[in-house]
């Protein structure tokens, strides 16, 4: 019960905020060249030094799958869902790891490519008509993490996540628009499946 509160206490300040113009996506932080370069560059594979519910844990958070077999959402409609917030949960357990290097070992060198393979892997995702807007958020949240923990290594020594910067704030704000969008979306969705909304898009979030 305290969790679906706080997941209707989230959607109730989002859509005030939202709807004052208070919050909002930025523009999209890629241009077309550089999706055409992730396009082109090479499928590798993704080796994480943890796994998934371990990054959950770490953060702490809890991990709740989305489940297309307990959906209402159409089977395209789930299918693209269920694998975008598999992606999803891969961009947590880089945001997580990474968070522990900085701690650990400071700031440079901090290893990015993984990044770049999952944003890969979502441009290849086909998208349901409909939540093109959700795609694209989600996609620059991850883009803008990943520049975030590159502009890292310009600078002098960072054990730190500084969740006051300008690419944090704009992350926080995307993912909170992109739940926004779903619940808005999607109403009569099972209980289960809107925490996982709920609980991919915030462990994706620094703040």
């Amino acid at each position: 019960m305290k969790l679906l509160a706080a997941i209707l206490v989230f959607g109730v300040v989002l859509g005030g905020l939202y709807g004052m113009g208070i919050i909002g996506p930025p523009a999209f932080p890629l241009d077309s060249n550089e999706i055409q370069q992730l396009k082109s560059a090479p499928l590798e594979s993704i080796d994480q030094s943890m796994g998934v519910s371990q990054a959950y844990q770490a953060i702490p958070h809890k991990q709740v799958t989305f489940r297309s077999n307990q959906s209402v959402l159409t089977r395209k409609e789930a299918k693209y869902l269920e694998q975008a917030f598999a992606l999803v949960d891969l961009a947590v357990v880089e945001r997580v790891t990474l968070m522990r290097t900085l701690k650990r070992k400071g700031n440079r060198p901090l290893r990015l490519d993984n990044y770049d393979q999952i944003l890969k892997r979502l441009l290849a995702l086909d998208v349901s008509p409909g939540l093109e807007y959700f795609h694209e958020q989600v996609m620059a949240s991850i883009v803008e993490e990943k520049e975030y923990y590159r502009s890292l290594q310009d600078q002098p020594s960072v054990t730190v996540v500084d969740r006051r910067h300008s690419l944090i704030q704009q992350t926080h704000r995307r993912l909170m628009a992109s739940h926004k969008f779903l619940i808005k979306r999607y109403p009569d969705e099972s209980r289960s499946n809107y925490q996982a909304f709920y609980e991919h898009l915030c462990a994706l979030d620094f703040i």
